[in-house]
């Protein structure tokens, strides 16, 4: 990923690069199957996020460079999850800590579906740093258990 700007594209081409980056092994990677994803990074100077084409893809919105419309992404994640999700990447930030974070966004006008949030901070030369990750489509992490 650069340090100013949209998560450069060869990220978005080597999924197990990506895990490497995070500082997980790649054959340890959870949904490594070809799910869809997108890679992001959020500057703490400015507050700014931004985000690859593949993020933009998962959320249904406009592929664009420059920072993200987070009130569009927000819209987009399920009221119940939302709270708690913006506190993990505050924590993240502030303690300068990893990320991790299952939550459901709009998948259609009649549902959602789940996504893996995975993170890091990492020092950035003159700022306040930064939290790079991934977000990453997953199935449903509590599906129904037959006679329960």
């Amino acid at each position: 990923m650069t340090h100013s700007g949209t998560p450069t594209a060869a990220w978005e081409e080597d999924l197990g690069a990506v895990w490497r980056a995070l500082g997980i092994d790649p054959s340890h990677a959870p949904g490594t199957s070809e799910p869809r994803f997108g890679t992001w990074r959020v500057d703490l100077t400015t507050g700014h996020v931004f985000a690859s084409p593949g993020f933009f893809q998962l959320y249904d919105l406009p592929s664009h460079d420059g920072p993200v419309d987070i009130t569009a992404v927000c819209a987009r994640i399920h009221p119940a999850d939302l709270c708690g999700l913006m506190q993990g990447y505050e924590n993240a930030g502030r303690e300068r800590k990893s990320y991790d974070s299952i939550f459901r966004i709009r998948v259609d006008a009649d549902g959602y579906g789940y996504v893996r949030a995975i993170g890091r901070y990492r020092d950035g030369p003159g700022s306040a740093g930064e939290i790079v990750g991934i977000t990453i489509e997953i199935d449903d992490p509590m599906p129904p258990i037959d006679g329960l």
